[in-house]
C-alpha cells in the first residue's frame, strides 16, 4: 500500500513538474538550500500561472529528507522557517508577478515508504 503511495506521489509531482525552467539565480538558490538543510529540494514553477499570465500562481517548494527534521516542527515553527526562505526566494524568482503564493512540502521518504509529509502555504513576500 505504501509503494502505492509513493508511486502515486511520485507520478504527481512527474506530471506536474513545470516545464518552465529555473533561472540560474533560481538553480542557486535550490543549491544553497539542499546544502544548508542537507537534502534534495525541488523547485517548480506554476505553469498554468505562467501560460495564463495569471497573478494567482503558487511556487512550489519541495525539502526531500532534509537532516533537518521537520516533521517534529510545530506548525507555527514550521510557518516561520518557510516565511525565511520565502523571503529569501522572493528575492531570486523570476515571473514574480504570477505568484501569490508559494507551498512548502517537507517529505521523509524511508525504504520506499513516505514516512512524513508537512505542507505550508506562505503568501509570497
Amino acid at each position: 500500500m505504501n509503494r502505492l503511495i509513493l508511486l502515486f506521489l511520485l507520478f504527481t509531482i512527474s506530471c506536474n513538474t513545470s516545464r518552465e525552467l529555473l533561472s540560474d539565480d533560481e538553480k542557486r538558490f535550490r543549491q544553497q538550500l539542499q546544502e544548508d538543510c542537507g537534502c534534495e529540494v525541488e523547485l517548480a514553477h506554476d505553469d498554468f500561472a505562467l501560460q495564463n499570465d495569471n497573478s494567482t500562481g503558487t511556487f512550489e517548494v519541495t525539502f526531500i529528507n532534509s537532516s533537518v527534521y521537520y516533521c517534529n516542527s510545530d506548525s507555527s515553527e514550521l510557518a516561520r522557517i518557510s516565511g525565511n526562505i520565502a523571503k529569501r526566494l522572493a528575492v531570486v524568482m523570476s515571473n514574480k508577478k504570477n505568484y501569490s503564493n508559494i507551498r512548502f512540502t517537507y517529505l521523509q521518504i524511508s525504504k520506499e515508504e513516505i514516512t512524513c509529509t508537512r505542507h505550508i502555504m506562505i503568501r509570497r513576500p
